[in-house]
């Protein structure tokens, strides 16, 4: 193991960008070469340190004052925080379109594949003369339903679906007016 190494670091944030170890593979010539390129002599115990090995924290170089610091925690950008806060309620509206939907005091499932299914049974109703069918809730009960009844459900599901897309909306653009990650974070669905 070198005694020391070669380091490069970000001028702003003091992380490090390039490590070379300094050994006998270095000539002092080559040395000096890289420090005009902004590297600097660093030992192996503070090596250790910026690399985790010394504590089990990372730290950086100290612009302002010298030395080294323990790497500060990622503050996100304003935009980078709208952005996954988007994403979040977005999320939060599409699991939310999923959930099951209470019709004529029964939930019904309102994913994709059950919504499909509600489709063929009308379709089934309405070709065989049947005025209605048995149907499975999300609660594993058994109801009587008319195709009109059916399709009360997949309107309740678009209804549901029309009210979380404009909340989902108001609370974006709530996001895209905020002034600071505070802002950002506390608005919740």
């Amino acid at each position: 193991m070198p005694e020391n190494f070669l380091i490069k670091f970000d001028e702003i944030t003091g992380d490090r960008l390039n490590t070379i170890p300094y050994d006998k593979d270095i000539t002092p010539d080559q040395a000096q070469k890289l420090i005009n390129d902004g590297y600097e002599i660093v030992s192996c115990a503070n090596w250790n340190k910026i690399i985790g090995n010394y504590d089990g924290q990372i730290y950086v170089k100290d612009i302002k004052n010298g030395g080294y610091i323990v790497k500060p925690p990622y503050v996100p950008t304003l935009q980078e925080s709208q952005q996954k806060k988007i994403d979040e309620l977005k999320d939060v509206r599409n699991k939310k379109e999923l959930d099951p939907i209470e019709y004529q005091g029964h939930l019904f499932d309102a994913d994709k594949d059950s919504l499909d299914r509600l489709n063929y049974a009308i379709i089934t109703l309405e070709t065989s003369g049947k005025p209605d069918i048995e149907w499975t809730a999300a609660d594993n009960s058994d109801v009587t339903m008319t195709a009109q009844a059916l399709r009360g459900v997949i309107a309740a599901v678009g209804a549901r679906s029309n009210l979380l897309h404009i909340k989902y909306r108001e609370l974006k653009e709530r996001v895209i007016g905020a002034q600071d990650n505070e802002t950002v974070n506390a608005i919740v669905w």
